[in-house]
């Protein structure tokens, strides 16, 4: 037999919501406000309901003795399986003349919606990044045991959800800001269809990243010669080391660098080529020139077919061990099995991504080319965003090179 109470939950003199509770299945109680704010004191908690010196206290108390009725007849109209937090809230919300929980306003099926109504004009990469969104939501949906609806994201259930991320899934806090602004981004669409957000859920803050603190593997210009003199017998390998050589000469993200054909490329003066690159994640349109003559020659006599990024990831490693590219370093390792990556030490080569050949252009050249010419070859808008990007350590000689023979003259 299902029972149904009232309590508060703090013993302070403080201005609180009565809660009602169920237990319908042994030893599961379900919990959540009735909407009804009493100063603590007033609570008698033997009687569970409102002495007589609250303001009033006549009124309160017996919407309190209907809303139990209404409650427990609604459990006997249902089935034990449809009985959860959910469900009891939908009940209190239904008693109170609310509406708050509807398929229309949860996270999930607004996300969705936002896919759909979006498809055709929302990159590739964006569509990906919001169908994992809506998989970690449904995630945290069933371990809270509760839907994640607009109007109910207050901060305490927003912090919840923080921690969550951060400490019981353990991703990584760039991660885990990815999903909060994306969290934020759907709350200020479904805004403009006239759905109800808690807007507390604009003053939910990211976690902080110490950029100090993080951690760049790159590949120097000596690593960067010992590959281009690499002998490579295996024709996929080969193929996978014309991209490499290609992507540290050009600074590209890896989605413009495998989309890359000969006809991007045109003749410049001296024997030199111009490589014409339109940036997927900016709309940015780019020319690169290149002067490496063995990386010229590639590109006008053998230039490299189109791969996978996650095959072209896995000759990275590959390429770079046979290099000896094995020094032992500080970073961060995919753990397949665990989808996580963990800090350690381990030999340069396994670190090593088509990413990195991106920082490596921008973090050798950095202090030898103008920062603001660097800047729009790799599509940075921000100089705070690009001196993030390169290695904290970058070519912070020429700097001082160049005072001095500022000085010196």
């Amino acid at each position: 037999m299902a029972t149904v109470g009232f309590r508060i939950r703090t013993k302070n003199k403080s201005y609180v919501f009565i809660k009602i509770y169920l237990y319908a299945q042994k030893s599961v109680r379900l919990e959540t406000s009735t909407g009804i704010k009493i100063y603590s004191k007033y609570w008698n908690k033997n009687l569970q309901q409102i002495d007589y010196e609250a303001p009033n206290f006549q009124k309160n108390n017996q919407k309190l003795i209907e809303l139990k009725k209404y409650v427990l007849d609604k459990v006997n109209d249902s089935t034990k399986n449809n009985l959860d937090l959910p469900w009891l809230k939908l009940v209190v919300n239904k008693f109170n003349g609310r509406q708050i929980f509807t398929e229309e306003n949860t996270v999930v099926f607004q996300s969705k919606l936002w896919i759909k109504n979006n498809s055709s004009r929302i990159k590739p990469n964006t569509i990906k990044f919001y169908s994992v969104f809506i998989k970690v939501i449904i995630e945290f949906e069933k371990d809270i045991k509760q839907r994640l609806v607009f109007e109910e994201l207050n901060l305490v259930l927003l912090e919840n959800f923080k921690n969550w991320l951060l400490n019981e899934k353990e991703y990584s806090i760039n991660y885990s800001n990815g999903i909060i602004k994306g969290l934020k981004t759907i709350s200020k669409e479904v805004l403009k269809r006239d759905i109800k957000v808690n807007q507390q859920v604009f003053y939910l803050s990211c976690f902080k990243n110490d950029s100090s603190k993080k951690i760049i593997n790159l590949i120097s210009i000596s690593e960067f010669e010992k590959i281009k003199n690499l002998k490579i017998q295996s024709n996929p390998l080969l193929n996978s080391k014309k991209w490499i050589l290609i992507g540290y000469s050009i600074g590209q993200r890896v989605s413009d660098l495998l989309e890359l054909s000969i006809d991007n490329v045109r003749q410049a003066d001296n024997n030199r080529l111009y490589v014409d690159i339109n940036q997927k994640k900016t709309g940015k349109f780019v020319t690169v020139g290149i002067v490496d003559k063995v990386v010229i020659d590639i590109i006008l006599n053998s230039f490299p077919h189109k791969i996978s990024n996650s095959k072209f990831n896995q000759d990275i490693k590959k390429i770079a061990e046979l290099a000896e590219i094995n020094q032992i370093v500080e970073g961060y390792k995919y753990d397949g099995s665990k989808k996580r990556s963990y800090l350690g030490q381990f030999p340069k080569y396994q670190l090593l991504s088509s990413h990195d050949l991106r920082r490596s252009f921008a973090t050798n050249h950095y202090g030898k080319i103008p920062t603001p010419i660097l800047m729009k070859l790799t599509g940075h808008s921000r100089e705070s965003t690009f001196l993030e990007y390169v290695g904290k350590n970058a070519n912070m000689d020429a700097y001082a090179d160049i005072l001095m023979d500022a000085l010196s003259k």
